[in-house]
């Protein structure tokens, strides 16, 4: 199995539709944005509910305010998120397949001496000729895609991670959400 750049049909804006841990379809808490171009990634996790409260530990790991950014590699069919801003912890590298019209991501979290499956479905959000535009400089990254941003930096590689969640009306970007990690 070869590594290589992120095929085409994987670039884009994406939403998550669908939660699953354990076979079992959770309520999601968040609302999460992952962007991706041929080599660099973004994603965010905006809680839709601070005060809800999921049930399970591993729904509960799932519904935290996240973010993470930096590059992505592709050996189908394991796509691999590498953290570059920040202290973001080790590379995540789960599989990833269309089922249904949908990206299908799966993996294992191991929390508390147990490891639980996970199952998170990926809806496309952008245009056919809405192409990722990049912008990568020290301890900064901000991938748009259509009328969709995430703006990731860090004010070194050990801080923790600002990320913001952008949506652009047509005529200015604005602020949906931001956490820091």
């Amino acid at each position: 199995m070869s590594t290589v750049e992120v095929p085409p049909e994987l670039i884009g804006a994406w939403r998550r539709s669908g939660l699953f841990i354990d076979g079992v379809r959770q309520i999601d808490y968040c609302d999460v944005l992952w962007l991706q171009s041929s080599t660099w990634f973004a994603d965010i996790r905006l809680r839709l509910d601070p005060a809800a409260e999921p049930l399970s530990p591993a729904a509960r790991r799932m519904a935290r305010p996240f973010a993470s950014a930096g590059t992505a590699t592709w050996a189908d069919p394991i796509f691999t998120w590498t953290s570059t801003l920040g202290n973001s912890g080790p590379p995540d590298a789960n599989s990833l397949n269309w089922e249904d019209g949908v990206v299908v991501e799966r993996g294992t979290i191991a929390l508390d001496h147990e490891t639980f499956t996970f199952a998170e479905e990926w809806l496309r959000m952008n245009g056919e000729s809405d192409e990722p535009i990049v912008t990568c400089r020290d301890r900064y990254l901000h991938i748009a895609v259509g009328k969709w941003a995430i703006a990731a930096s860090a004010s070194d590689n050990d801080g923790p991670l600002i990320a913001k969640r952008l949506k652009n009306n047509g005529h200015t970007w604005t602020e949906v959400g931001s956490v820091q990690v």
